[in-house]
């Protein structure tokens, strides 16, 4: 395997962070556009866990000095 086809961790883990920054951005636009309050609370819920995963693979990150 060559050295450019290989994901190492600091790869996985900024593409996993990126990922979350961004599903983070479209709970947050469909919580806003949400018509109906059970469905809001729902992907309200969603994104405090997203946000949650989020400042998990930083303290990865932080904790490997990246």
């Amino acid at each position: 395997m060559k050295d450019a086809d290989y994901f190492g961790d600091r790869e996985i883990l900024t593409d996993l962070l990126l990922s979350e920054k961004q599903l983070s951005n479209s709970y947050n636009n469909s919580i806003n556009e949400s018509t109906g309050e059970a469905f809001g609370l729902l992907l309200e819920n969603i994104l405090n866990e997203t946000h949650s995963m989020r400042r998990d693979v930083l303290e990865a990150m932080v904790k490997r000095g990246w």
